[in-house]
């Protein structure tokens, strides 16, 4: 029998007839309690601070389409109502954002505000609620979430894991003075309806992008550092360095080796301004045209030492390993490179929502003293069980394509199996510890859950499917003749792709869409599916968040007397306990390994 929670947004996303009789912004507007004579017009304020909105609704003029790519600068302007009596109108510059969601349909939208001239002059400074104040911000698509912001509700838990910590912020940890009391050091958003011309073009998640105001830095300070990119071993944590693979941040105003070739009689010196677009090595004192006159100069000098340093700490480690040195201090030397406070919880953190895809990609790493490093959540979409691809949705017990085990995720630097090694009890120890304060509460993150479906509505989550009505996560799969799937990805790495030239025999095996497809009969030329997707709810994310907190109590062995139902599925559970075998196994290079390090056949 289907739960009493079960959502009206299922039932929503079958309806064909849309809810509103409008779909113009004015409409909107006039739903939401606009009144052109008593609105608080704010569009001729350079600095706006407001409440942030239950649910804003945007509207963007002078442009005929949305951008499309991270280069357009198209100029336009934007229409704010945030729902609560407050208005403006201001320019901004748009552009495409992201990386794999490019390729979507419905694309992020990176914004930048103006006051006078588009690219030129004054920058409109715009807080909301707890934000930083910012002058640019990202629109979040959400395209393959059903809920379109459930990597903001991540964002949320990752507050609460972290909320009873005396100094939960990193930058409070390192003692940095100068940050904002409002730096937290990782997104937040809001719901939005967004319209385009007057027309509704998607609901939208209203995000603070990554910033060194947000991480409680500042832009010219050398020891002040944050990168992002492709974060493991063999682009930095290894020693070797590739500087294409990551963006450095900060501080502002680099210089990298130019690679263009010099012509004769050209004495232009060889190096450029850093590009984080299309990152370079960073140029170092060592090389003849370093001035040391010139202050970024010495300030990309200095970042460049930090960087080869942290490129450095697991080696430094695994030294202290190899010499037999006793855990304790390795846990100390560990402990001084690394924030571990923030690291458990980071781990946990993971545990908790199957953050898989947040462990090589999608993670911030960040210094306030060039020597210290420290880790924060970026991009949480692949989380709840969603894969990037929104075409399926993992159980509790899987983490990701080519693991067979349970709530774990890919390790993809050393420094993360080491500290899997040495702090495993500080793990266990927080989440339980997390447990019993219920900031790990399965009943409070379905709420979550709910609460950003009605901030929404109804209404906008069926304009919504209206609009975007192929978005994977709207859709069912619908197998071809001969073929069959299932939830299943066991041995998914070794399997062949599916191809349109083989001949298919029953039983045969291929993969494709992120799934393993079994042949039913003899088949060729068709492939194993007409359409591709997976339909979510309020219902499937209820019940998964609730499975996957009890695989980690029952890992973690948090005392059952405070779990109602441990013992709901016992055949399940006593499965987990045989497989599990009281070890935690990570995943790297497709081979898993226990908590000792021993490869597990």
């Amino acid at each position: 029998m289907k739960k009493i929670y079960t959502t009206l947004l299922l039932a929503l996303v079958y309806q064909s007839a849309p809810l509103l009789a409008d779909n113009t912004y004015q409409y909107i507007l006039d739903k939401y309690g606009y009144e052109a004579t008593t609105a608080r017009d704010l569009s001729g304020k350079q600095k706006i601070e407001l409440a942030e909105p239950y649910c804003a609704y945007v509207n963007i003029t002078g442009i005929d389409k949305m951008p499309t790519s991270k280069t357009q600068n198209l100029h336009a302007w934007l229409e704010c109502y945030d729902g609560n009596g407050n208005y403006f109108k201001k320019r901004v510059i748009l552009n495409a954002q992201g990386n794999s969601s490019l390729a979507y349909p419905k694309k992020n939208i990176s914004i930048e505000f103006y006051e006078t001239s588009w690219g030129n002059g004054k920058t409109t400074d715009i807080t909301w609620g707890d934000w930083v104040k910012q002058d640019e911000f990202h629109l979040k698509a959400y395209y393959t979430d059903y809920f379109r912001g459930a990597g903001k509700i991540a964002y949320d838990i990752y507050d609460d894991i972290v909320s009873d910590r005396e100094q939960p912020l990193p930058w409070q940890r390192a003692g940095v003075t100068t940050a904002s009391d409002k730096a937290m050091c990782h997104p937040n958003g809001f719901p939005c309806y967004v319209y385009l011309n007057c027309q509704f073009y998607g609901l939208y998640v209203w995000s603070l992008k990554k910033n060194h105001k947000n991480m409680g830095q500042e832009k010219d300070n050398a020891q002040h550092i944050h990168i992002d990119g492709l974060l493991a071993d063999n682009t930095i944590f290894k020693g070797n360095i590739d500087w294409s693979k990551f963006d450095v941040r900060t501080p502002k105003i680099l210089y990298s080796i130019a690679t263009e070739e010099q012509l004769p009689g050209n004495y232009t010196p060889q190096y450029k301004v850093y590009d984080g677009d299309a990152p370079l090595e960073l140029i170092d004192n060592s090389m003849p045209y370093f001035d040391p006159n010139n202050e970024n100069h010495l300030i990309t000098n200095q970042v460049k030492k930090s960087l080869i340093a942290l490129s450095n700490y697991y080696a430094n480690l695994m030294k202290l390993v190899s010499a037999g040195s006793v855990p304790e201090t390795i846990k100390t030397e560990f402990s001084n490179c690394f924030d571990t406070q923030g690291f458990t919880d980071y781990i946990v953190h993971s545990l908790v929502t199957n953050n898989y895809d947040g462990h090589w990609k999608n993670w911030q790493w960040f210094t306030y003293d060039g020597v210290k490093w420290y880790v924060e959540p970026y991009d949480l979409d692949c989380t709840f069980g969603h894969h990037d691809s929104g075409t399926i949705i993992f159980p509790p017990e899987w983490n990701s394509l080519y693991c067979s085990h349970f709530y774990q995720f890919p390790v993809n630097a050393g420094i993360q199996k080491l500290f899997l090694e040495y702090f495993f009890e500080n793990i266990k120890n927080r989440y339980i510890e997390l447990r019993v304060k219920k900031l790990i509460d399965g009943d409070r993150y379905s709420q979550y859950f709910r609460n950003w479906a009605e901030r929404i509505g109804e209404e906008g989550y069926e304009m919504e499917h209206t609009k975007w009505g192929n978005s994977p996560c709207f859709i069912e799969t619908v197998v071809n003749p001969n073929w069959e799937t299932e939830d299943n990805w066991e041995n998914y790495g070794s399997y062949p792709t599916y191809s349109p030239d083989s001949t298919y025999h029953t039983g045969d095996r291929c993969k494709v869409a992120y799934r393993i497809w079994t042949a039913t009969g003899t088949t060729k030329g068709v492939r194993p599916y007409k359409q591709i997707g997976q339909v979510d709810s309020q219902e499937r994310i209820e019940n998964w968040i609730k499975e996957r907190i009890l695989l980690l109590d029952e890992y973690f062995s948090f005392d059952p007397d405070r779990i109602t139902d441990l013992a709901s599925d016992k055949q399940k559970v006593d499965t987990r306990k045989v497989i599990l075998a009281g070890h935690l196994y990570i995943i790297k290079n497709n081979e898993t390994y226990s908590i000792d390090g021993k490869r597990v056949k």
